[in-house]
């Protein structure tokens, strides 16, 4: 047994439900006796309080390390900023057996949390603490979820190839020079940004103290040898560049854990000069590769959050970015079988022929790995964003799919959501909502219309009306975070922020937009087909008869439904006229989004990266006309509504094609299934299938390959299934984890035959 194999089944052994460890305040403590400090530095040292006293856990068979084990009462997440968990508040008073004056007196100190740190906006105490934050008619917009937030941090990509070309003594160089020339009010931001640093070298430091005791106890010479070389390399990247591919590996996983990411960048082609030269030396074999690859890929699964990682592509001088390091990378997912990291490969017309028959082999796993992305199709798009010519070659893929550029951008990707479904029913409703006791949410724009095109701009109105909410709602989101969080390690690690002195909350990035999503647009199109086809063109119904049928959920209109449903044309059967609307509504839902601008500079970017926001904004929707009953999933993707592409993957692909790409910087997200079986006997065919989209200009494409029997007795017996791994919307998860509700709609999906 390899030691990657060895630290695989132990990892898996250890998945299993373990008693917590006892819960701790250091962060706490060292937060609230630094409030008259900026929000950079409280952050900075509460940190440093943290990693000097946590736990660290190393197994002796892994080649990379990184697990810090710790309880915080209150801790960072870059998805919320400073949380307090007052749950674990309340287990430490019992922990500790506190009296009911100490317990009070606790809670008292800790709630000022609350009153200096981000907390998420949409929670119920949001208003007592700063009342009048959001207009009523923004509140209604939020609760209705036409135009909202998702209350998270973005998602972003250290500037890697920086960090293992300068070393962590290079970062305090750069610190001091940038330091030097700053004003007095910047001091503290500087400091902050210094105070992190030397707690991050001293967290890797402690890593290999524990190596270093991990290697003394050791019985078996090879794992006291392991320890030993790990601890070499911790000591060696707390402060100088790497010298070996282990090195760079190591390092990557120790700043990826540190700065809580969930996105690796562009992971090969940063790496592969370490591997490269250790390669051309010979003291690098393809399998010692492989072993610190497969461990590196176990620590990404301990991470347990989804964790993006782009392979391929071109590099930035424009050559072929497929190396016999992308196909090791591969191969190491592969062979851990995890549900990470998220593998996207970027697909370039120098693409060897061979990565085909490697990528589907690859999804025929299940793992849905990797998903793909056009190059021809990305570094266009973004040059049209005055992003230069080698920043738009170096993309990467982020959190699920959505793009930025690695290390020099803050896109707060998934901030933002809008539901078109949900637009579209207040459209029928004169902008009343019927989830909300009929309350004004959009503006009323009437209930009765002389032709088709009258309802299609009450509809666009209703866009233009939400538009601006949800910009306005976002960039006070976005706002309250950079006044009150430091983001301090990310802000270290990104372009800009150290040469001007601010944050990536305050515009310090190189490259700044807001990335949002846009959920329910085929629902939306599939809507206002039906409306135009059974209202206005063949008069099957009044629309005041529509409308009462869809506010009773079809109840006692099943022929009316099943019309709707299997009558009228949906988008994903390269429908000509159900196209063109699709792609006219969703231009015009692009033009306005794009027309509002970000908080911290640039404009608001819209996305079709749906992750599993198509359940919660389909519970929040009533019947739509496209047949879909109340509070049902919405679309799962850019393509058709589950089950409605009834003519095939490539009329299902001719569709997505019509979706208009200007003015995007991220994805369109394209799910296909396929049945395993068949995916198996026809690798050659579904391989020609992907190809053939990216040649015809498809940006975006992910693929799960299920069995639906075996799915179903997972949902039944899912304690029989642990490992089985699905595609979802832009990442794939273990199936039995995901709610009912997700799980029925993956089964919903259309299976394609090639």
């Amino acid at each position: 047994m390899t030691l990657s194999q060895l630290e695989r089944a132990r990892c898996v052994a250890q998945a299993a439900p373990r008693e917590a460890p006892a819960v701790t305040l250091h962060y706490l403590n060292a937060y609230l006796e630094n409030l008259d400090a900026s929000p950079a530095l409280r952050e900075a040292r509460a940190l440093d309080a943290l990693w000097r006293t946590c736990g660290i856990r190393i197994d002796p068979a892994a080649q990379i390390v990184g697990n810090i084990t710790h309880a915080e009462a209150c801790f960072f997440h870059f998805g919320s900023g400073t949380r307090l968990d007052t749950q674990r508040l309340e287990r430490y008073i019992l922990q500790e057996g506190l009296d009911a004056e100490a317990a009070e007196a606790l809670r008292a100190r800790a709630s000022q949390v609350g009153r200096h740190a981000y907390q998420d906006v949409g929670s119920p105490r949001f208003d007592q603490d700063l009342p009048g934050f959001f207009t009523p008619q923004e509140r209604r917009s939020i609760a209705s979820s036409a135009a909202t937030s998702t209350w998270f941090g973005g998602h972003m990509v250290p500037d890697y190839p920086s960090i293992l070309s300068l070393g962590l003594d290079g970062y305090a160089q750069r610190i001091e020079a940038a330091r030097r020339k700053a004003s007095p009010e910047r001091e503290e931001y500087y400091q902050a940004l210094s105070t992190v640093l030397a707690a991050l070298q001293e967290l890797i430091l402690r890593h290999a103290a524990v190596c270093r005791g991990l290697a003394a106890q050791a019985t078996e010479p090879e794992l006291a040898g392991n320890m030993r070389r790990a601890a070499e390399a911790l000591e060696a990247v707390a402060h100088r560049p790497p010298q070996s591919f282990r090195e760079a590996v190591q390092l990557v996983i120790l700043i990826h854990l540190a700065t809580d990411c969930d996105s690796f960048g562009r992971f090969d082609a940063y790496l592969d000069p370490y591997f490269h030269r250790d390669w051309e030396r010979g003291v690098l074999s393809r399998e010692e590769a492989l072993g610190i690859l497969e461990s590196a890929v176990i620590k990404v699964e301990t991470f347990e959050a989804i964790q993006n990682m782009t392979l391929g592509g071109v590099f930035p001088d424009g050559s072929p970015c497929y190396t016999p390091l992308t196909e090791l990378v591969l191969e190491a997912v592969r062979s851990m079988g995890f549900k990470g990291p998220n593998l996207c490969l970027r697909i370039h017309p120098s693409m060897p022929s061979r990565y085909w028959e490697l990528v589907c082999r690859s999804l025929a796993t299940g793992q849905g790995l990797p998903a793909l992305y056009s190059d021809t199709v990305v570094i266009p798009m973004l040059q049209r964003e005055g992003i230069p010519l080698e920043d738009a070659r170096d993309y990467c893929l982020a959190g699920c799919s959505q793009i930025i550029v690695g290390g020099k951008s803050q896109f707060v990707n998934d901030i933002g959501m809008m539901n078109f479904a949900k637009i579209l029913e207040l459209t029928l409703y004169n902008g009343k909502d019927p989830s909300q006791d009929g309350a004004q949410v959009g503006p009323a724009t009437g209930e009765d219309f002389p032709s088709f095109e009258a309802f299609l701009a009450a509809f666009y109105r209703q866009v233009d009306y939400f538009a601006v909410l949800h910009a306005s709602i976002n960039n006070k989101d976005i706002r309250l975070r950079g006044a009150r969080e430091g983001y301090v390690l990310r802000s270290l690690f990104t372009q800009g922020c150290i040469e001007s002195g601010r944050g990536i909350f305050q515009g310090g990035a190189a490259y700044n937009h807001v990335q949002m999503e846009c959920i329910g647009i085929t629902n939306a199109a599939d809507s206002l087909y039906a409306v135009r086809q059974a209202v206005f063109t063949e008069k099957k119904v009044s629309l005041a008869q529509l409308r009462q049928a869809l506010a009773q959920d079809f109840a006692g209109y099943d022929s009316l439904r099943a019309y709707l449903r299997q009558r009228v044309p949906k988008f994903g059967n390269g429908s000509g006229e159900v196209d063109a609307l699709r792609r006219e509504i969703t231009a015009y839902i692009y033009r306005a989004i794009r027309s509002h601008p970000g908080a911290m500079g640039g404009h608001y970017i819209p996305g079709e990266v749906i992750f599993v926001a198509h359940e919660w904004n389909g519970a929040l929707t009533g019947a739509t006309p496209d047949g879909r009953g109340a509070r049902a999933v919405l679309a799962d993707s850019a393509g058709s509504s589950q089950g409605m592409d009834r003519l095939g993957p490539t009329a299902l692909m001719r569709s997505v094609l019509a979706i208009p790409l200007d003015g995007l910087v991220t994805s369109v997200v394209l799910n296909l299934k396929f049945h395993r079986d068949f995916f198996l006997r026809n690798l050659d065919k579904a391989a020609a299938l992907l190809a053939g989209f990216f040649q015809a200009g498809g940006q975006q494409l992910q693929v799960n390959v299920t069995d639906d029997a075996l799915l179903r007795d997972a949902m039944d017996h899912p304690q029989e299934h642990p490992n089985l791994i699905v595609r979802v919307g832009g990442y794939s998860d273990y199936f039995v984890r995901l709610n009912r509700r997700l799980q029925e709609e993956i089964l919903a999906r259309s299976h394609s035959v090639v």
